[in-house]
């Protein structure tokens, strides 16, 4: 019926709104069965649409185009045009801040992004590390995410395989360094890839059985010797100090992560492993396609047996790397003692190229520059792509996550995934609406919201505070610390902006400081009754508003009649709010000199600024630190600690 209503009336409501405050939320509040979230995506996304935001009001042109008219300054508009849903993916008008919790959690926690790459397939997969790439150098975070994945290459596999598979790390590295390593790439190999490629009547076929004529097996050997002459070239070049030195950082940094889990993992490999990443990644793509980093000059293009020769020149490079000597008796006589007369020198150029290893990646220090973000050159596209793959496919993702274990991050995974919502053209549901077993995996969602660092400000643990919530504000007040100490008049008072995750101080006058209070929000203002200050118990109603913003204390009408005095001081009661009343129940009263357990239940009129003591037949036992809720016309209490 809610959704009926909304699909009717878009400006009161829309899909992004319903998705999080339909049939899913209600699915947040319980042991939680992603058979219901299955159902719940299903409905939500069957009829969504590339429009956000509350307030909006959604039109379908002549034209094919959809058009938001906001009713709102703050809200986005929006125009597709028809062209544009001829595409494969649409760019999603997202909150921007979702976007940057999504590529936080894919480069900060690299299994979802490693398990995303092997459920979707090859052709999915390199647009993917393509535009992982882009989103993760525009927010400067590669280097953790490579260095997550590395780590868990190297779990994963055993000996000669890790890295040497196509996987997201090592597109990623490959990529990475191509980008980084452009102008270096040019300086080193640029004029001895040129001589190769000039030389018309250069043939550096090095088998027999590939050179005919009388003269083969001379020919073969020549040949053989141009290969070791030119491979060395290129060694002597790359080794040399001057080049050692001008090596960009971040691969030296990505040398120094392999190497880190080499000695942790594999010691007896790690200049294979060196070896495979720097020749196999780096180097020996520039030698075999040097026209696509621009390593030659215009016009000049690899023939066909240019490249032989270059790729020719690449295998033996890449023994090198390997360091491991032929079986072939055909090579063994000449690529085996090339091989050992270079091992020290690589044993030397790997130690070189290794830097010191940063310690504790700080992604606080790189994410909480979020204007960075909305500047940073990411293709939307990119963006719409990611947030399909992570739709289509999160069903899987969840699945993989629970069969590692790891119910944390699923569960953080999946508020990431209902917070962005679907796609804003969904071509299949694979993921959740196809599977049959999604009752099989029940994910707790209990979840730590992760706040972003520029977000934040400094906290103290503290207890006995009480929130109460207005619109889109949870409202934090009072309460001591671990060390009995109360909060200061910057901490006493907090609020927690929901929808940006975006903490505020409220500064509170000192005498206003309260532990062991009640609270509530009643008609969009903060009402705080009670608690104890410097120890003692009080008894006066404190109110926050927040338009105009400011907190102070209600001063009673006192009459002579004893039933409309206000309750004693106390605290560990509870309060409630029905229409225009305050009820205060309970707690530990001071009665004379001390302190005794009450089931006393007063009414405070908000217009009047009246107290009144409700007298009760058969009421509930004395009690403290109880709780209770509002329900129509009655107050329900729960529990507490009775004399």
């Amino acid at each position: 019926q809610t959704h009926a209503h909304s699909t009717k009336q878009t400006k009161q409501h829309n899909t992004t709104r319903f998705l999080l405050s339909g049939p899913l939320r209600a699915c947040l509040w319980s042991d939680y069965n992603l058979s219901q979230a299955r159902r719940a995506f299903h409905a939500a996304t069957m009829t969504s649409r590339p429009w956000k935001k509350t307030g909006s009001a959604v039109r379908q042109n002549s034209s094919g185009s959809f058009s938001v008219s906001s009713s709102s300054s703050r809200d986005v508009a929006l125009t597709m045009s028809s062209s544009s849903q001829k595409e494969d993916i649409i760019t999603p008008q997202a909150d921007i801040n979702h976007y940057h919790d999504m590529i936080y959690s894919l480069a900060t926690t690299p299994v979802l992004s490693s398990l995303l790459s092997r459920k979707i397939d090859p052709a999915e997969a390199d647009r993917f590390a393509k535009a992982l790439l882009e989103m993760t150098i525009a927010t400067n975070c590669t280097m953790p995410l490579i260095h997550g994945l590395l780590e868990e290459e190297f779990i994963s596999h055993a000996g000669n395989t890790t890295m040497r598979g196509n996987s997201l790390v090592t597109k990623l590295e490959g990529s990475y360094c191509r980008i980084i390593g452009r102008d270096y790439l040019k300086e080193l190999f640029s004029q001895i890839i040129l001589r190769i490629v000039t030389d018309t009547d250069l043939d550096l076929g090095t088998s027999i059985q590939r050179v005919q004529g009388p003269k083969a097996s001379v020919l073969v050997e020549e040949n053989r010797l141009r290969v070791m002459a030119v491979a060395q070239e290129f060694i002597d070049r790359f080794t040399s100090p001057e080049m050692v030195q001008k090596m960009p950082h971040e691969i030296k940094i990505l040398a120094s992560f392999i190497s880190e889990f080499a000695l942790k993992y594999d010691p007896a490999h790690r200049s294979q492993f060196l070896g495979g990443f720097v020749l196999l990644r780096f180097f020996n793509p520039a030698i075999i396609t040097p026209e696509s980093l621009d390593l030659l000059p215009d016009g000049v293009s690899p023939s066909k047996q240019d490249r032989t020769n270059l790729i020719t020149i690449t295998r033996l490079l890449q023994k090198i790397a390997n360091q491991a000597l032929s079986v072939d008796e055909e090579e063994q006589s000449w690529v085996n003692p090339f091989i050992t007369n270079n091992q020290e020198k690589m044993e030397q150029y790997f130690r070189a190229i290794c830097v010191d290893c940063p310690k504790g990646f700080r992604y606080q220090d790189i994410f909480e520059k979020r204007q960075s973000f909305l500047a940073a050159a990411i293709d939307p596209k990119n963006l719409g792509l990611v947030h399909q793959l992570l739709y289509n496919h999160g069903y899987a993702v969840v699945k993989g996550l629970a069969e590692l274990g790891k119910k944390d991050t699923a569960s953080d995974f999946l508020r990431m995934i209902i917070l962005l919502g679907p796609p804003p053209r969904t071509k299949a549901l694979s993921g959740w609406a196809k599977e049959k077993n999604l009752h099989e995996i029940k994910v707790p969602l209990w979840l730590k919201p992760r706040i972003p660092a520029l977000k934040r400000i400094p906290l103290r643990p503290r207890y006995g505070q009480s929130a109460c919530l207005i619109d889109s504000w949870c409202y934090i007040f009072g309460g001591q610390h671990a060390d009995g100490s109360p909060p200061t008049q910057e901490e006493c008072f907090l609020r927690l902006n929901l929808t940006t995750l975006e903490w505020q101080n409220i500064f509170t006058p000192a005498e206003l400081i309260r532990n062991n209070h009640s609270s509530i929000a009643h008609n969009g203002v903060c009402y705080f009754f009670g608690g104890t200050y410097n120890k003692q118990a009080v008894n006066d109603l404190i109110v926050y508003d927040p338009v105009p913003e400011r907190i102070y204390r209600i001063e009673p009408n006192k009459l002579d009649d004893p039933n409309h005095q206000p309750p004693s001081p106390r605290y560990g009661h509870t309060m409630g709010a029905h229409n225009n009343f305050l009820y205060i129940f309970g707690g530990y009263a001071m009665d004379g000199k001390k302190y005794e357990y009450t089931n006393s239940l007063h009414s405070f009129n908000l217009e009047t600024k009246v107290w009144t003591k409700i007298e009760l037949e058969n009421p509930p036992k004395e009690r403290v630190h109880h709780s209770s809720f509002m329900n129509g016309n009655d107050m329900w209490i729960f529990g507490g600690r009775t004399p």
